[in-house]
């Protein structure tokens, strides 16, 4: 069993979560700043918490996913270092679109506050002229690196095909949900 979706920020992996179940999304009013959401939701906290996966420890970390092992359940976190860890339970997001690359890297800095992109720009190479094509430098450089046995190719995002390719990849039982969900997304994403 596959839980944890591993991805890097900018590559839809928030989007992708609420597309699989409702139930990991809720109706947001007030958020915390820090919040993950798809669309008008946000996701459950238990959902998205090891996106920010630096503020816990390695037994905290293992404590949390074992709540989601042997289960048909999804979680997200960008922490690769533990997700090689857990190899048989990552779904690995990657695009194997190298002209994505880009638009994934200029959705990062869009979707995100200075602060998060002075943090980002910590832990990338400086290769380039700007934050975005170093982002994008560093998105090429992740999936050459990181080879997970699972892994879903977001190539398709953008068109008719990636509901399907969702709905067949996480065994989606709400087809409709995720239609739903996407086409939002689509519609706001631009």
């Amino acid at each position: 069993m596959h839980n944890i979706i591993l991805f890097r920020g900018g590559m839809c992996g928030d989007l992708i979560l609420g597309m699989i179940n409702k139930d990991y999304l809720h109706s947001h009013g007030p958020t915390d700043i820090e919040d993950s959401v798809c669309n008008q939701y946000k996701i459950k906290t238990d959902r998205q918490i090891m996106k920010k996966f630096f503020r816990y420890s390695n037994k905290e970390k293992e404590e949390y996913f074992k709540k989601f092992k042997n289960t048909p359940e999804y979680t997200l976190s960008h922490d690769t270092d533990f997700c090689l860890t857990k190899k048989e339970n990552t779904i690995q997001i990657i695009c194997s679109d190298n002209s994505k690359i880009t638009y994934f890297a200029e959705r990062f800095e869009k979707i995100h506050r200075n602060i998060v992109i002075e943090e980002a720009k910590k832990y990338i190479e400086n290769t380039a002229d700007t934050f975005v094509e170093n982002y994008a430098n560093s998105l090429q450089q992740w999936q050459d690196a990181f080879k997970f046995s699972e892994t879903f190719d977001i190539k398709n995002i953008g068109t008719s095909r990636f509901v399907d390719d969702v709905c067949n990849k996480f065994q989606v039982e709400d087809k409709v949900w995720s239609l739903q969900v996407y086409d939002t997304w689509l519609k706001t994403s631009n």
